[in-house]
């Protein structure tokens, strides 16, 4: 049987707009009696795609409103217009089922309980979406005994800003969304439905449709008559059509297109591709030089993350596969599901090899993508269990589980299938590609940037030039235009048009990055186009492959020709030669923002940058486990119609979910920070002067002047606590490296990270300046170093200007040596250290309380004593420090290099 791909369009575009009734439904005011969502989703189909494809041959439209009126099978829940088994075309019922049995699949955790008549109200279709952190627990606790988080009383488009959940006390006082704004939100979704302008296939109007509705339906619920409604609308339609896709093309393949085949319990029918790039951050940064290097390190790392999306492209094209079987993607990691059947399985050998060629002939060996496939296999159906809808999904996040950690294996078997395809080594495969030997053989010259690949150009760097590779030549090129990029295309053909930037991925696969609406012009050469928030904004017809897209990627720039001019009239006292040879829109360079870190009043401050790495605690077991409890401890099995089906809360639409929140808090809220104006707050807390390396998947890496770092580190910290719901299992550990600007990348970046696997070892932890605390201890941290900077280099409090101040730089340097004493004692329970007890509070009588003494009649001393120490801010700090908690432990003792050393390099240097 020839593959018929109208009618997979037909089955896929059903499959995505099956429940788009739900949405429309939510609007009306009065519904028609006995009109339920499929009828909805019939006429949305009816009023708004027939139009935009009906002369386009790419779908038969008969067929896509059938499946999405006649998707359910349940005969007491749903009357015969509804019902698959009515349709009388036995071709037709047969397709139908398979979008019926996606559908099951992708919801499988609904339940037929309620909870309580509320409910099962008209009003229950308007209840806001729950957030799906709230129900993680790696406890024995059932989500019940939580607090309810929802997103918004006002219902919105996908952002940043909109993101994070209120929090009710109780699920019975989450409120109606307005019927107003449901109707204005549903208005302004189809005007922009309406504006696609489909052009040259299918693919590009699905990709376009898609975005439309992740944009819209992500806040809303995919079902309302639940306890717990924490699954978009949207990710259920996405795994709903991804499923049925899969479905399609495995009866398809497997010669078993019929419709006891596609019913049939028990059939293993789909498969998970798991993909990791390995090698990222050698390459990202094993940079050699320092030219440009804070311009060039941003360009590598959003390279690899658009090197990472161009392959996803590729194996999804080379199975026939729509965009929505891409079930995650971020930090270099992916997910895609696929048919399973022999063919794809080999086919699966080969695409593996041959991409692994591509990659280790284009980077040396030093970035490759590793692969692997777990099917979806279950234990043996017993009890008179059925599957409801014929093939076995559930339990998926064990099955992203076993992908997962077979990826990790696989780290260990880089290039296999390239350099042992037969289990005998191909030697030929170890020899560099001729081309490129040839390429060294001309020149004899290595890149004087990396250090690895042959040097094909010269860059001028001062008044001398640089050989450089076409690898750090491109850094070049996207450092340059990426501050500025409001759009990123895909296409199959190289473009020559001003003010871009266009480069090969491999193959025919190119990427553009436009600051301009002249994409608009060479529309016909994509297949894809992502949209950035902070970009281009779109005019008029949405032109399809057009999709929105959070990515972060804020570089701290020269905007305009005042900021230049002060910054280096302020700041050029720290500034290399090179970094006073900067323009307008040029970023800053790392000794820049180490400048930025001075206090030029005062001519004191040390001109350093932080590296803050931060990564997720335990996500792969959050994935794996934090579902399992949800509402039930076991999977429930109920009866419906006659037979025994089992419930289950641990779904892929769920999975999708938590995955897409996550990174859009990474990708989207991140960049949406950093880039907002501080509103006139000081430098030190002005993010915007933050670089961000790369965000995204589980982690990120952000470089920018050292004090900034550190003070944007407690809001990150802070906003994904609120983002995750306070959730006591979901939380974020740090590592922040204060360095000198001038040290190469490799070196700071094995610091920072040694410093996150210590934050990681205790979890939720924050390391710095040698020191790992708890994020909660942070805030007194940093108002204990405001006391003593308060008081350094300048008059205490309540002391007349005339006397020394307070505290000076001796006094901070033996503070860091009582620190050393009370470590010791209590790492090594040394008892001689303890001595630091008595020289401290002798220090602090002598230095602190005596020096506001000075000068002081001694008939005046005995009051002013009590009056200092009941008062004195500082001293009652201090005297803290020679308190106990624990025995002899003392958290703030423990913690003092930060406060400490934090005040020393505020105030070093000066007249």
């Amino acid at each position: 049987m020839e593959f018929d791909v109208k009618e997979y369009n037909s089955v896929v575009l059903g499959a995505l707009l099956h429940d788009v009734g739900k949405f429309t439904e939510k609007q009306i005011e009065v519904k028609k009696k006995g009109l339920k969502h499929p009828y909805y989703s019939e006429c949305f189909i009816s009023e708004h795609i027939d139009g935009l494809l009906k002369d386009k041959g790419w779908v038969d439209l008969k067929k896509v409103k059938l499946f999405a009126k006649r998707h359910h099978e349940y005969k007491s829940a749903w009357e015969a217009e509804y019902l698959i088994q009515e349709i009388s075309d036995d071709h037709n019922r047969m397709l139908a089922y398979i979008v019926g049995h996606a559908d099951s699949a992708s919801s499988r955790e609904r339940s037929d309980r309620r909870f309580d008549e509320l409910f099962l109200k008209r009003e229950a279709r308007r209840f806001p979406l729950d957030s799906i952190f709230a129900e993680i627990s790696l406890r024995e606790k059932d989500f019940y005994e939580k607090d309810c988080y929802y997103y918004h009383d006002n219902i919105s488009v996908i952002s940043p800003e909109t993101a994070f959940p209120l929090k009710k006390d109780g699920r019975k006082d989450k409120p109606l969304l307005k019927l107003d704004e449901y109707k204005t939100h549903y208005a302004n979704f189809i005007r922009e439905v309406d504006s696609i302008k489909p052009e040259d296939s299918f693919e590009k109007f699905y990709i376009s449709l898609l975005s439309l509705l992740e944009k819209y339906c992500w806040c809303v619920p995919s079902a309302t008559n639940e306890k717990l409604s924490d699954i978009s609308l949207y990710d259920h339609l996405k795994t709903t059509s991804a499923i049925a896709a899969c479905l399609y093309q495995y009866h398809h393949l497997e010669k078993k297109f019929d419709e006891n085949s596609i019913k049939k319990a028990g059939s293993y029918k789909l498969l998970l591709l798991g993909g990791d790039l390995a090698g990222i951050q050698n390459y990202i940064y094993q940079l050699k030089g320092t030219t440009k290097l804070a311009k060039r390190l941003r360009a590598r790392s959003f390279y690899i993350t658009i090197l990472v999306e161009a392959i996803i492209h590729w194996l999804l094209e080379k199975f026939s596969l729509p965009v929505s079987c891409c079930l995650t993607n971020g930090g270099g990691k992916f997910l895609l599901l696929l048919p399973d059947t022999e063919y794809v399985k080999k086919k699966l050998v080969d695409v593996s090899k041959e991409i692994t060629e591509k990659l280790y002939k284009k980077f040396f060996g030093e970035v490759t993508l590793n692969l692997t496939w777990q099917e979806e296999k279950e234990e043996e159906i017993k009890d008179n269990l059925l599957t409801e809808y014929g093939f076995k999904i559930y339990d998926f996040f064990k099955h992203a589980e076993k992908t997962q950690d077979q990826l990790e294996i696989e780290k260990y078997r880089k290039f296999k299938r390239f350099l042992c395809p037969s289990s005998k080594w191909d030697t030929e495969s170890f020899y560099i590609d001729k081309e490129i030997w040839e390429k060294y053989g001309e020149r004899k010259k290595v890149c004087q940037i990396c250090g690895k690949f042959p040097a094909e150009f010269s860059e001028t760097k001062g008044e001398s030039r640089i050989e450089v590779c076409d690898k750090c030549k491109l850094d070049g090129d996207i450092g340059k235009i990426l501050p500025h990029t409001g759009l990123i295309s895909f296409g199959k053909s190289e473009i020559n048009c001003d003010e871009t930037v266009n480069f090969n991925i491999f193959d025919d696969r190119f990427v553009t990055l436009w600051k301009s609406n002249e994409w608009r012009k060479w529309n016909g050469h994509f297949y894809m186009v992502k949209i950035l928030p902070s970009g281009i904004k779109a005019d008029g017809q949405l032109l399809a492959g057009s999709s929105h897209a959070f990515l972060a990627n804020h570089i701290p720039i020269f905007k305009d020709q005042t900021e230049l001019i002060s910054f280096q009239k302020e700041y050029g006292t720290w500034l290399d030669k090179e970094d006073k040879e900067v323009n307008i829109k040029d970023p800053y360079s790392f000794t820049a923002l180490a400048a930025l870190a001075m206090d030029t009043d005062r001519k004191k401050g040390s001109p350093l940058i932080g590296v803050l790495k931060a990564d997720i605690d335990r996500l792969g077991l959050i994935f794996g486990r934090g579902f399992k409890g949800i509402g039930v401890k076991k999977k429930r099995r109920i009866e419906i119609d006659g037979r025994i089906v089992q419930l289950d809360r641990v779904t892929p639409s769920r999975y999708l979910t938590m995955s897409r929140m996550i990174e859009l808090f990474l990708s989207g809220w991140i960049h949406h920070r950093l880039s907002t104006n501080s509103h006139n707050l000081p430098v030190q807390k002005d993010y915007r002067k933050i670089y961000t390396v790369y965000s995204g998947g589980d982690d990120l890496l952000l470089v920018g002047p050292w004090e900034t770092i550190i003070y944007f580190a407690r809001e990150l910290y802070n906003k994904f606590r609120e983002f995750t719901c306070n959730n006591e299992d979901i939380t974020l550990s740090a590592g922040i490296a204060v360095v000198k600007p001038k040290i190469p990348v490799n070196e700071w970046a094995r610091f920072v990270n040694g410093l996150l696997e210590r934050s990681k070892k205790d979890r939720d932890r924050l390391t710095l300046f040698d020191t790992t605390i708890k994020w909660e201890e942070l805030n007194g941290l940093i108002d204990f170093m405001e006391l003593l900077d308060k008081n350094m280099g300048r008059t205490g409090e309540g002391a007349k200007k005339e006397r020394k101040p307070l505290v000076t730089m001796g006094f901070l340097y033996r503070l860091l040596r009582y620190n050393q004493l009370y470590r010791k004692a209590i790492e090594e329970k040394d008892v001689k250290s303890l001595i630091y007890y008595s020289q401290l509070s002798y220090d602090i009588r002598r230095n602190i309380i005596g020096k506001h003494l000075e000068g002081m009649e001694k008939g005046r001393r005995d009051k002013a004593i009590d009056e200092f120490m009941e008062h004195n801010n500082l001293y009652r700090k201090l005297i803290q420090l020679l308190g106990f908690q624990d025995g002899i432990e003392n958290r703030l003792m423990g913690n003092l290099r930060i406060p400490v050393i934090w005040t020393i390099y505020k105030n070093r240097g000066g007249d």
